[in-house]
């Protein structure tokens, strides 16, 4: 059996290819530092964590990449039904890992694989901390602040101005899904379009630029790769094996 690192690699780089490792110890911006000083992570080593080294700054205000961002979601925003934004909504609400019962099905749950919800509650912990600092280094203000033409989700009014780029979300739905799809690999194309139909929501809901949830997907390959090689992860991924087993998700 090839080692998880192999494997989570290769699942990551399905979507993905050529992002940068994750940095070791380089300065950070002080109040980055202060937004995330209680905040403790699982599987990698946030400490050492540079946003900048893992994610390409994203495009500037008034560049002809975000007028054509901008575009694209008002296209959306035209074109799209009210079973689609039910759905956007729906996505938002919901950010386990249980959102791949969409694929895998209902016997996907919580109550089901208790393991397999504590892995995931560890996944996205550490996810949204590498999100959060990847969002305060960057400060792009999201898309309805620079356009208020774009109506989003009704609820955006809640949600912090620069903080774009990357999605939280799609750091959490990718991360899961290279994980699982390296877990499941008979099931990795059904996953890993989920976990793209997951980020693309985002859209529909007009809270991201196209740029921000493919950022997500380069984050989340880095902590997928950078997460295989902690001992703790691969134990849990090794228990949430047997359980899927088990449940008769693998043979």
């Amino acid at each position: 059996m090839k080692h998880p690192a192999v494997l989570l690699s290769c699942a990551a780089m399905s979507l993905v290819s050529g992002a940068p490792a994750i940095a070791q110890a380089t300065p950070k911006a002080a109040a980055i530092e202060a937004t995330f000083a209680n905040h403790s992570t699982h599987f990698i080593d946030a400490d050492h964590f540079d946003p900048r080294l893992v994610l390409p700054p994203p495009p500037a205000q008034g560049s002809e990449q975000t007028r054509r961002e901008l575009k694209e979601l008002h296209e959306i925003q035209t074109t799209r039904t009210s079973e689609a934004l039910a759905r956007a909504l729906a996505d938002d609400r919901d950010e386990s890992i249980f959102i791949f019962a969409d694929v895998l099905g209902p016997k996907f749950n919580a109550a089901a694989l208790p393991a397999t919800a504590e892995f995931g509650k560890m996944i996205r912990n550490d996810a949204e901390i590498i999100a959060g600092r990847s969002k305060a280094w960057f400060a792009r203000p999201r898309p309805y602040a620079v356009d208020p033409s774009i109506a989003g989700c009704p609820y955006r009014a809640s949600k912090p101005v620069l903080t774009s780029y990357p999605s939280g979300h799609a750091t959490n739905g990718f991360s899961y899904g290279f994980v699982l799809a390296a877990l499941m690999p008979e099931h990795s194309t059904e996953i890993l379009r989920r976990a793209r139909d997951y980020a693309d929501q985002r859209l529909v809901c007009g809270h991201h630029y196209r740029s921000d949830v493919d950022a997500s997907a380069i984050l989340a390959s880095e902590f997928a790769r950078d997460a295989s090689s902690n001992p703790e992860f691969v134990g849990r991924l090794n228990a949430v094996r047997a359980e899927l087993r088990s449940a008769g998700f693998l043979k």
